[in-house]
């Protein structure tokens, strides 16, 4: 069996019963999984109660930790559930991951392992809406068809599923079940943007916001850069903002090695799907720092510049119009520099906005062999 790191563990909607609580272990990926696990630990016992006939009650366990990655028969996740499953007496266990699953033409959202009493969810499958209730329906489905025979669970027809999922059973593997998510592809991707909270490259670039802030500076104070900001005409402003931030996109997967390959663990498949992740995630968190450039730049031209002597230098009178011209051409020029600047940055923070850095750390783990650490 796989090694696994040791994991950081609470407890919470404990329910009692006369007979005692069933026992489910929540084992969750770092960052998003783990939010929505303890989310669920608070949940999941009643909506459990609920969907389950009898006085039977439910404790849920949370554990945060690196899970392994996919593999024929999910051989190296059971690996590493054995031993907390008889650890913890689990009667089930329930796996949140920030890996996509395979399920066919659509992507796979939960997937129960009936002989082995284990849920294997993909947050990404879920999108970016909605997220929590949509995981905890599929969560309560997957977890009450555990407890049914396999006739049972093709033949019921009330479900807690929220949102565009369907049930699939399994020709070779009735024990199992599978929940598929439709319209998947764009959903999958969506979800796979939002697990790598672009919000949060910004504080990542500090390099690159230094450099680009001190350029704004000085294209403020330049009067040439005033009269060509004023000649430009919406289109160019336009064309300049979206080189920017291309710019900067792709300087970030340049400089950082963020671009996938198909490799011996990548497909041509995967590969597409986080590059294009990655991708949106930059430009998106290149859009993020964009807009705050451009409110500093505006802030900082309104407070320096007189209306008298911008009107001036440009020949005709000013108006608000004017300075956010300035400062839209301003933002643009700063964070080409900006890019430059984005050489310096800590390599990891910001590896950590590609999906495919993730999932390659992951697989090959720490020492080669397992991608089970607790390393985001």
């Amino acid at each position: 069996m796989t090694g696994v790191p040791e994991a950081r563990t609470t407890t919470g909607g404990r329910a009692t019963a006369a007979a005692g609580p069933t026992v489910v272990g929540v084992l969750a990926d770092p960052g998003a999984p783990a939010e929505l696990a303890h989310r669920l630990a608070e949940e999941l016992p009643a909506l459990l109660a609920a969907q389950q006939d009898g006085d039977r009650g439910w404790d849920v366990r949370v554990e945060v930790l690196r899970l392994p990655p996919q593999s024929p028969g999910h051989r190296r996740l059971l690996d590493a559930v054995g031993p907390r499953m008889r650890e913890g007496e689990w009667a089930l266990t329930v796996c949140l991951t920030d890996s996509p699953l395979r399920g066919g033409a659509a992507p796979l959202a939960g997937e129960l392992l009936g002989a082995e009493g284990v849920v294997v969810v993909s947050v990404p499958a879920f999108g970016g809406v909605a997220l929590h209730r949509r995981i905890r329906g599929v969560v309560a489905e997957l977890v009450t068809a555990a407890g049914r025979d396999p006739e049972e669970r093709a033949d019921r027809r009330t479900s807690a599923l929220v949102g565009p999922f369907r049930r699939v059973v399994p020709d070779e593997e009735p024990e199992n079940l599978h929940v598929l998510a439709s319209r998947g592809r764009l959903r999958l991707l969506a979800g796979m943007v939002r697990d790598n909270r672009p919000w949060r490259l910004v504080p990542s670039l500090s390099g690159a916001l230094a450099a680009a802030l001190a350029t704004g500076a000085y294209v403020v104070v330049t009067s040439s850069i005033w009269q060509l900001a004023d000649m430009l005409g919406p289109v160019k402003l336009v064309i300049a903002m979206v080189f920017a931030v291309a710019a900067m996109v792709a300087w970030l997967i340049l400089d950082h090695h963020l671009w996938e390959r198909p490799s011996g663990t990548l497909d041509r498949e995967e590969v597409r799907l986080y590059n294009a992740s990655t991708v949106i995630t930059l430009t998106v968190g290149v859009g993020c720092l964009y807009a705050g450039l451009f409110v500093v730049i505006a802030l900082t031209e309104h407070f320096l510049i007189a209306p008298g002597y911008f009107e001036s230098n440009l020949g005709h009178p000013v108006g608000l119009g004017d300075y956010l011209t300035l400062a839209w051409f301003a933002t643009s020029l700063a964070l080409v520099a900006g890019a430059l600047g984005s050489g310096f940055e800590n390599e990891d923070d910001v590896r950590q906005a590609a999906y495919g850095f993730r999932e390659r750390e992951r697989r090959e783990g720490p020492d080669g062999e397992d991608g089970s650490d607790d390393r985001r």
